[in-house]
């Protein structure tokens, strides 16, 4: 893989470097997460957890999601739980909060489901 350097930014932080990269095989690896969190197919439940988990780019609460798709926080829990390896999760103002794990699986998922 190649990169370039470009100039120093206003921050003074150097070298950044962006890369050439093939999405054909970032495409195939997203392909195989999305297959594998379906697994048989998705609920009602799961493709509304992550309906919300695509559209939005920052992290939500059990809470949220639960509001978005009107349904019980422990069966959203539930699936969070079940997605755990492709999402990220931090604490925000003491609230467990999950968003997917890259962006650009986000924007991969969003253009493979129907929302």
């Amino acid at each position: 893989m190649g990169g370039k350097e470009t100039t120093v930014g206003a921050n003074g932080i150097r070298p950044y470097k962006t890369w050439n990269v093939s999405t054909t095989g970032l495409e195939e690896y997203y392909r195989s997460l999305s297959q594998k969190m379906a697994g048989e197919g998705l609920s009602e439940i799961e493709l509304g957890v992550l309906r919300v988990l695509v559209e939005e780019e920052k992290a939500v609460s059990v809470e949220a999601i639960s509001q978005f798709i009107d349904t019980d926080e422990y069966d959203v829990e539930e699936v969070l739980e079940n997605w755990l390896e492709f999402l990220h999760w931090q604490e925000i103002r003491g609230e467990i909060c999950y968003s997917l794990y890259h962006w650009s699986f986000r924007k991969f998922l969003r253009s493979v489901i129907f929302l």
